[in-house]
């Protein structure tokens, strides 16, 4: 396999489609309950994947199950039938590949910025709108986008991640 530039961008779109994945499974409100076929489907998916690795890494194999998984995940949350208790095994889905391929937590050193002054910058910046002080809500805005932060201002409240 030849390194391209095309097959960096392909791979830098699917980190970023797991990346917001994620983001959902931890963000969004889900009906309470469980889906039994969707715990099911996870614990297929990381089967799938674990069985691909050990058929002598056939990564691409893997990386399908992963795919196909988190398409089937993402249509059941667009239908309303993914459920809350339904995040934790997708959680476990995405740990088991990041266990891997160690690509979906960027590390500190990666973005300047923790976890936690991200959440006291959203913090600080809510009440700023709150105060009306739209400048200083801006420069929030713009320090963690500087710092690679994207903010989305969703009806529940702002929630972020990583570029």
């Amino acid at each position: 396999m030849n390194f391209t530039f095309d097959g960096l961008k392909a791979a830098a779109t699917a980190i970023d489609r797991l990346r917001n994945f994620k983001l959902r499974l931890e963000t969004d409100k889900f009906r309470d309950g469980v889906d039994p076929a969707l715990t099911d489907r996870a614990q297929s998916a990381i089967q799938q994947f674990e069985e691909s690795l050990d058929d002598d890494l056939n990564t691409a194999e893997a990386l399908a199950a992963l795919f196909e998984y988190v398409r089937d995940a993402n249509t059941a949350m667009d239908s309303g039938g993914f459920r809350d208790g339904n995040a934790p095994p997708a959680l476990a889905v995405l740990d088991k590949f990041d266990a891997i391929f160690d690509v979906l937590r960027p590390t500190r050193n990666e973005t300047g910025i923790s976890d936690s002054e991200v959440e006291v910058l959203i913090a600080e910046r809510a009440q700023a709108k709150k105060n009306r002080d739209f400048k200083r809500s801006d420069q929030i805005r713009a320090q963690l986008l500087d710092a690679g932060i994207i903010l989305e201002d969703t009806k529940e409240g702002a929630r972020w991640k990583r570029k």
